[in-house]
């Protein structure tokens, strides 16, 4: 259960400093730039997809096994 905990307080601190870098790299980027938009778009999706994953697997570990 503590393990879960650490997994769980990693993957919130990981997708926090994403966050922010996200909003770091919009804030330099001149709005004209669609493309590069696009690109912050999609990489944010596949992150947070990944994240929602993350938190699945650990919930899945946390439930007991049947006999």
């Amino acid at each position: 259960m503590e393990r879960s905990k650490q997994l769980r307080k990693i993957i919130f601190l990981l997708a926090a400093i994403l966050i922010f870098e996200l909003l770091f790299l919009g804030y330099l980027i001149k709005p004209g730039s669609i493309f590069i938009w696009i690109s912050i778009g999609i990489i944010a999706v596949v992150c947070l997809y990944l994240i929602v994953i993350s938190l699945a697997l650990i919930k899945e570990l946390n439930k007991p096994e049947k006999p």
